[in-house]
């Protein structure tokens, strides 16, 4: 009977077994599920509750306050908000942790967590925990706290402001600490029978020690920066140099100057991004001019002075160096940055030739074209803009053409020209012709004229030549009085002429000829029939019309004849001749 119950026994026992194995296995290929908080679950020790292994748990912004305790496996609690200090997991019960972690491969972020016995506790079996960019602070003993684990990593985390240890790793624990902020806390990091590793962390302003270890710690690492505790390393710590970040910073991201481009205001702003240090930047380094030979070749100040602000630095193109310092001290002239001050605060200059050249009264009678020169001093910006040629078309006196040169700074300089210009000639204006006039349109003495001249611009060249009075030389049909060339002070030339005037001055000529032209008697008388012939001419005028002259006759009868001849041109001039002609062609008896 016994060896037959033993058998059942056994036959229960591994259907226990296999129904558990069914469970388990079943749990595990369920799929991994996202629970949000308040949305889902009021609060988030609900969500813990409910949730399954691989499960992700989303936070909101806002201020939880309870104790969670984590009992499942691969669960991750993430704050939706990347600014860990948007969700605060505030604890309910002070004497407690604010957060323990009892199973492993648990994942923290984004959260903060205080108010706590501590701010983490993990448990013995909790393996693997990951915690990331979280805030522990304010917690009346240890901000974390790890024994017996094998594996485990804190990054990207501050914890500051608790009462005992920011970070306690104790009882054959392994644990990895990676770009921390830890300080202000009594201790920074206290590790005791551990394996600890340390990468890139900042330990500073910890009321008793940075870095604390024991005799049975072994602890490995590089780059952190642990300054300014009450003490930097304790126990077995002490001369551990090899753990201490003694790399200078990088050069600083993204430097700019503002502004970049040429300027006339002496004010320049150097801005830059801090790169990532694990001591942290504390002072920058700057040097204006020639490059720096030395870590210290420069002007130091603290890195809340930022912007670099520059003002009235030497015109011309100056580099600006800068080079960062860290909380260690540590810097290097050589890990720099630089930008160039462009600063030109002196004006151009602008000068100008004129074509043509204006004549010896400083007048133009044509257009003229003002072209401009500009140039800006060797080390300045360079000439931006220059007015191109300007030509002058219009008239006028004192006419103002501006010119205008820019350097790339803004600069400015001008010119100003005064010109002259007059295209247009004198004015001449005859007045009345005076002179004796006759008939037809005949002058019948010399004609003179009275030129009235202007110029309403330039002026005349010859002022005296305001007023010209001129007449006509000699006799003819078509005489002209003419001013001769009168100028003005611009050059231009106006020429009068006034005609054509027809002066006759002269009467005609009149003649009674005979043949024979002497008495062939005597005492004056002739005896024979004498001929007579009417001699009439007018070389200028001609003769009128109204008076033609008679045709040639003999006088064959005795007696006395009275030969008279009147004879006008046609210009009115009359003239008269006469003659007494006596015949006495018989002889006495």
């Amino acid at each position: 009977m016994a060896p037959r119950l033993e058998k059942v026994g056994r036959c229960v026992a591994f259907l226990i077994t296999a129904v558990l194995c069914a469970y388990l296995l079943g749990i595990a290929s369920l799929p991994a599920r996202e629970l949000h908080v308040p949305q889902d679950y009021r609060t988030i020790q609900e969500a813990i509750d409910a949730a399954r292994p691989g499960d992700v748990i989303l936070v909101e912004p806002g201020t939880y306050v309870e104790n969670l305790r984590i009992d499942v496996r691969e669960l991750a609690i993430r704050g939706t908000d990347p600014d860990a200090g948007q969700v605060v997991i505030r604890a309910k019960f002070p004497e407690e942790p604010v957060v323990l972690i009892r199973e492993r491969d648990v994942r923290l972020s984004n959260l903060t967590l205080t108010g706590g016995l501590r701010g983490i506790e993990i448990e013995s079996r909790a393996d693997d925990p990951t915690l990331f960019n979280l805030i522990v602070r304010g917690n009346s003993r240890d901000g974390l706290f790890l024994e017996e684990i094998r594996s485990g990593e804190l990054s990207e985390s501050l914890v500051e402001g608790n009462g005992a240890a920011g970070v306690y790793v104790g009882s054959r624990a392994t644990f990895r600490l990676e770009a921390n902020r830890i300080k202000g806390n009594r201790t920074g990091v206290e590790a005791l029978n551990a394996t600890l590793e340390l990468r890139e962390n900042l330990i500073s302003e910890n009321v008793h020690c940075g870095l604390k270890v024991d005799e049975e710690t072994e602890v490995v690492g590089t780059d952190n920066a642990i300054f300014r505790n009450g003490q930097d390393l304790c126990g077995a710590a002490q001369g551990r140099e090899d753990l201490l970040d003694r790399t200078p910073p990088p050069a600083p991201r993204n430097l700019t100057v503002s502004p970049a481009e040429w300027t006339n205001q002496g004010r320049f702003v150097v801005e830059w991004q801090d790169p990532r240090d694990p001591a942290g930047i504390v002072a920058y380094w700057f040097k204006v001019g020639d490059s720096p030979t030395a870590p210290d070749d420069g002007t130091r100040r603290e890195i809340n002075a930022k912007p670099l602000v520059i003002e009235n630095p030497s015109e011309g193109e100056q580099p600006v160096y800068v080079w960062l310092e860290d909380g260690m001290g540590h810097k290097d002239h050589r890990n720099r940055d630089q930008v160039t001050l462009h600063f030109d605060k002196t004006p151009p200059t602008i000068s100008y030739h004129l074509e043509p050249l204006p004549n010896e009264h400083g007048w133009y009678n044509s257009d003229v074209t003002v072209c401009f020169e500009c140039e800006d001093n060797p080390s300045g910006s360079g000439i931006a803009r220059c007015t191109k040629p300007v030509t002058v078309t219009q008239e006028g006196k004192g006419l103002v053409v501006k010119g205008e040169a820019v350097d790339r700074a803004g600069n400015r300089a001008e010119a100003r020209i005064t010109v002259n210009i007059d295209k247009t000639p004198p004015l001449i204006t005859p007045e009345e012709p005076q002179g004796e006039r006759g008939e037809n349109g005949w002058f019948v003495s010399d004609v003179s004229v009275t030129f009235t001249v202007k110029d309403v611009l330039s002026g005349l060249a010859n002022p005296s030549q305001a007023h010209i009075t001129l007449s006509t030389k000699g006799e003819g049909q078509a005489l002209y009085i003419e001013t001769g060339p009168i100028y003005d002070l611009a050059g231009n030339k106006a020429q009068a002429k006034l005609g054509p005037f027809k002066v006759d001055k002269t009467p005609p000529q009149t003649e009674i000829s005979l043949d024979p032209p002497r008495p062939d008697g005597q005492r004056g008388w002739y005896i024979h029939p004498v001929k007579v012939r009417y001699i009439c001419s007018d070389t200028v005028s001609g003769l009128s019309t109204e008076t033609p002259c008679p045709q040639q006759e003999t006088i064959s009868q005795d007696g006395v004849h009275k030969l008279s001849l009147t004879i006008k041109d046609r210009a009115g001039h009359i003239d008269h001749v006469s003659k007494i002609v006596k015949l006495d062609q018989t002889p006495p008896r």
